[in-house]
């Protein structure tokens, strides 16, 4: 597979948007490539996703009002991780949309999303339109957005990308170096704030972690 250099610089934007996202939103992960294989031009591995204990303890003994609340954050943060890539991808490489799996990106989004609808409707009786779960999808890529526009996001998502196109696959704990190292530079020069991780999984809302 031959590829230009501009469209394996616009994946590496599309996976370190990923990978920041997942830094943010406390998603695990065990690697990011930009390496193809089948029809991915590059994608992350993930770690397993366990719930915490204050988690734990709602979905075993809280009601279903507070357990829909954790599921519905998780599935949040996630649809969130699966949009950051094309997210970064579309600022950092304007026009550079079909050289990547966006579509695979939003059908993970969207699968969790309606996983989730179905199991409100079953439990509620009433169930969630085509229109109802597309306004949120459309919220929760706001979000993303809010996130993107943040510029400890932006400095972390064009450091990594640039790393990635010297050495494509990386490890998280080298991933996270090369983030924690930018965001120093920033701190050095005075042209950043304190990087904060958000425990949520909606930046904009403010929530605590769940």
């Amino acid at each position: 597979m031959k590829r230009s250099r501009k469209a394996i610089l616009a994946t590496a934007y599309h996976e370190a948007g990923h990978v920041v996202a997942a830094h943010f939103l406390d998603i695990p992960i065990r690697s990011v490539t930009i390496v193809p294989k089948g029809d991915a031009y590059g994608y992350v591995t993930r770690r397993g996703y366990a719930f915490n204990k204050r988690e734990r303890e709602i979905l075993e003994c809280g009601g279903f009002g507070k357990q829909l609340a954790v599921l519905r954050a998780r599935v949040e943060d996630y649809a969130i991780y699966c949009m950051a890539g094309n997210i970064a991808q579309c600022h950092f490489a304007p026009g550079s949309s079909r050289v990547h799996h966006w579509a695979s990106d939003r059908d993970s989004a969207m699968e969790g999303m309606q996983r989730l609808a179905f199991d409100n409707a079953f439990q509620s009786q009433r169930p969630m339109d085509r229109e109802a779960l597309r306004l949120w999808w459309r919220c929760l890529y706001r979000v993303g957005e809010n996130l993107l526009s943040r510029e400890v996001f932006r400095h972390a998502v064009r450091a990594l990308a640039r790393a990635l196109m010297a050495q494509p696959t990386m490890q998280e704990a080298d991933a996270k170096q090369v983030m924690y190292d930018a965001w120093r530079i920033q701190l050095q020069t005075g042209r950043l704030g304190p990087p904060r991780r958000l425990a949520s999984g909606s930046p904009s809302r403010g929530r605590g972690r769940r």
